[in-house]
């Protein structure tokens, strides 16, 4: 990647292109895709008992309800579910440089922003109809309705919600300015 030809060489730091919203959801979702990357890329280490389990306690329950995290066999979940924290990283990788480009006003952070939040939308929507399809998508034994809506539905629901706001609203703007072109 050449920083120059992206404008970004030197400290850059400015409100930016991108809404506040938008980049406080990219910095919050960041962060949260980073760590769960790490618990599945360190099995078992990240599991109970591993050496760095202490770093991903809540996963303990949150294991017993998503059944590709939980249930990482030789079946091909294991195989999806290592795949997509891969493709974490790449998206990672895309939001870090949108942010980036966003810190130096440059308007291709808008761009970038907005085909990463189109990748994520589209592996949320793949990683849950893989769960349905496997008939996968209720409360296992165990898990009561309530936690099941919380730990599994609203944390993925979020990752099809905001990823699908900044696709309309970056573009909206993309298609606006494109449209004004001569």
């Amino acid at each position: 990647i050449n920083a120059e030809y992206m404008g970004v060489s030197g400290l850059c730091i400015s409100m930016g292109v991108l809404p506040g919203w938008i980049v406080g959801w990219l910095l919050v979702s960041t962060g949260l895709v980073v760590w769960d990357c790490s618990f599945v890329l360190l099995r078992p280490e990240s599991l109970a008992g591993g050496k760095y389990a202490w770093a991903f306690k809540p996963y303990e329950k949150y294991i017993t309800i998503d059944h590709f995290y939980g249930h990482m066999v030789n079946d091909g979940t294991k195989w999806f579910t290592i795949g997509q924290s891969i493709v974490n990283i790449i998206e990672i990788t895309f939001i870090v440089i949108g942010l980036l480009l966003n810190a130096c006003n440059k308007r291709a952070a808008e761009l970038v922003v907005y085909s990463a939040s189109l990748c994520v939308l589209a592996k949320t929507v793949l990683y849950l109809l893989l769960e349905i399809l496997s008939g996968n998508i209720a409360p296992s034994a165990g898990t009561t309705m309530a936690e099941w809506i919380l730990l599994f539905i609203i944390p993925n629901g979020c990752w099809i919600v905001f990823p699908l706001l900044i696709a309309f609203g970056i573009g909206s703007k993309i298609s606006a300015s494109l449209n004004a072109a001569p």
